[in-house]
């Protein structure tokens, strides 16, 4: 991997975890330790597994992200995007 490339992968991974709760970034240094084959020997980590693992905490960060994206007011309402959606693709009332 060129330098930049880390620089790059470093300020992803800042940007990604500021304002994360401690536990999940506890959780992300472990699952970071375990890539860099920090795990005990007697780990027997799938890829399966770590995939896994790598979407519960993108999905877990995607939601967190969202939630404090509408606290700051930058979200609407479900009942307008539900709306909106109706309007836009021409999908009748109930």
């Amino acid at each position: 991997m060129y330098r930049t490339d880390i620089m790059q992968v470093r300020d992803r991974l800042i940007q990604e975890t500021e304002g994360l709760p401690e536990k999940m970034l506890v959780e992300m240094l472990d699952f970071l330790q375990l890539l860099k084959g920090g795990a005990a020997p007697e780990a027997d980590v799938s890829t399966q597994a770590l995939v896994a693992r790598v979407e519960y905490l993108e999905t877990v960060l995607g939601i967190q992200k969202g939630l404090a994206s509408f606290d700051r007011g930058e979200g609407i309402p479900a009942d307008e995007a539900l709306e909106s959606l109706r309007q836009k693709y021409n999908i009748p009332r109930r």
